[in-house]
């Protein structure tokens, strides 16, 4: 039984129950309602991968996927989506780097790090920068292809900034850059 049946008492007045409820109509009602909020449940379908999260961005209707009842609740458990979408991304990009590094995507609480691969897979780190920018500035604008639309929203629903760590070789050995991007969208000033 789900926990509402108990609300749903308490919005009945006790006054009027107790004053009433000795009424072969009202004690049938009552008990009709009961039984059918029993009986057909509800369904709390919580969203906790990435996977999940996609579907709900996409645009499943997950009411009709998951859900039996009358009732169909939506629970987001940002910590273990956000977790699930790093460890998703974080193989993805082992995998690019030929598993030179064990891992490249990283997240603190908020904080989203990535760890660009521009010295192996030979790309201009501006290329990256730029991608995630524009990603973030075309997920604000409803602009996105609908295969960048589950991953950008994760990253601006779930994350308030980007840091990408850069390491790049040159004339004076290697060295390091770290370039930081907000996932919000910046408010104008009036």
């Amino acid at each position: 039984m789900c926990s509402f049946n108990g609300t749903i008492l308490r919005m009945l007045s006790i006054q009027s129950i107790s004053r009433h409820m000795y009424h072969p109509r009202n004690i049938v009602s009552i008990f009709l309602i009961l039984s059918s909020l029993s009986f057909t449940g509800c369904v709390r379908h919580q969203i906790n991968t990435f996977e999940r999260w996609c579907e709900q961005i996409q645009g499943t209707d997950l009411k009709s996927k998951y859900g039996f009842g009358p009732l169909f609740f939506l629970k987001y458990d940002e910590q273990s989506v956000s977790q699930d979408f790093v460890d998703y991304f974080n193989q993805q990009y082992v995998e690019l780097a030929e598993g030179k590094f064990e891992q490249m995507v990283w997240h603190h609480e908020r904080h989203l790090h990535l760890m660009n691969t521009s010295m192996i897979n030979k790309t201009k780190t501006d290329d990256l920068i730029q991608a995630i920018e524009i990603g973030i500035e075309q997920y604000y604008e409803n602009n996105l292809i609908p295969s960048d639309q589950c991953f950008y929203s994760a990253i601006v629903n779930l994350f308030d900034q980007v840091t990408i760590h850069t390491a790049e070789s040159g004339g004076s050995g290697l060295w390091y850059e770290t370039t930081v991007i907000p996932t919000k969208e910046l408010e104008e000033e009036s």
